[in-house]
C-alpha cells in the first residue's frame, strides 16, 4: 500500500511542477529578454559553490550584475547601492527572481 502512495506522490509532484513551470515561463522569458537588452553578455550566470558536506555544485541564476563583477568591486559580496548591479538586476533581486 505504501508503494502506491509514493508513486502517486511522485506523479503528483511531477505534474504540479510541470504546470507551475509552464505558468512562470512567460515571466522568465521576459526577464531574460530584459537582461539581454540592458547589457551585453550571457543571461545566465554560472558559479561553483559548496553545498552540503562541502560537496561542490554548479548554480545557475539570472545575471543581475555586470559581466566580470566578481573581479571588480569590494570582493565577493555586493552591498546596497553596488554599482555592479544592473537596473534589471535591482528589480529581479527585489522580487527574488534572480
Amino acid at each position: 500500500m505504501n508503494i502506491y502512495k509514493n508513486v502517486f506522490k511522485r506523479f503528483f509532484d511531477f505534474i504540479f511542477s510541470l504546470l507551475m513551470l509552464i505558468m512562470i515561463l512567460p515571466i522568465l522569458f521576459i526577464v531574460a529578454i530584459a537582461i539581454k537588452i540592458e547589457s551585453p553578455g550571457p543571461v545566465i550566470f554560472k558559479q561553483m559553490r559548496l553545498g552540503r558536506y562541502g560537496k561542490p555544485f554548479t548554480i545557475y541564476k539570472f545575471r543581475s550584475m555586470c559581466v566580470g563583477a566578481e573581479k571588480k568591486g569590494s570582493g565577493q559580496y555586493s552591498f546596497k547601492g553596488d554599482p555592479r548591479v544592473t537596473k534589471v538586476g535591482r528589480i529581479i533581486r527585489a522580487l527574488s527572481i534572480d
